[in-house]
């Protein structure tokens, strides 16, 4: 998985235009401005708001499945490339550049999992019992596929004692 650094870096390059996703596995990504214009123009994922705090600002993103990509392009030229993909927009559905900005300022900030987690007891039968509430009270109905993983990968971590 490239990290958020380099993530960023790849989005702050691509050409205007494009939708810049980033793989991750079996996920892709869209950030920041590529994630805007996803959301604009192709579907209305859930954006995700969270500050980096090795970025010191906040960041936005948006992923899904990669099985998922064939039917989102939708007629649109895409290219592969070596961090993932670039999806091409037409000239037609391009939104004002001016509207990126009000979008973040539109986009909920989201609580880490990892944040809460962190916060659990880290011994024993203590411990079990905090995630396995912590997992009840995960609200999975709202969360894309993707934060869920995530979020039980966290939980599951902190179990078998790999926790921050």
């Amino acid at each position: 998985m490239a990290s958020i650094e380099n993530s960023l870096k790849y989005e702050s390059e691509v050409e205007p235009g494009k939708v810049r996703l980033i793989a991750s596995g079996e996920f892709v990504r869209a950030y920041n401005h590529s994630a805007w214009l996803f959301y604009c123009c192709i579907s209305k994922y859930k954006v995700i708001r969270k500050y980096s705090k090795q970025q010191q600002r906040d960041v936005y993103f948006l992923g899904f499945p990669i099985s998922k990509l064939l039917e989102l392009i939708n007629g649109r030229e895409y290219a592969k490339t070596d961090f993932g993909y670039d999806i091409t927009l037409k000239q037609e559905e391009m939104p004002v550049e001016e509207g990126y900005e009000a979008w973040t300022k539109e986009v909920p900030v989201e609580i880490a999992s990892r944040a809460g987690a962190s916060a659990l007891p880290l011994s024993g039968r203590e411990l079990a019992d905090a995630v396995c509430k912590k997992i009840r009270e995960f609200p999975l109905e709202t969360k894309t596929l993707v934060e869920t993983v995530v979020f039980l990968s966290e939980m599951r971590k902190l179990l078998i004692g790999e926790g921050e």
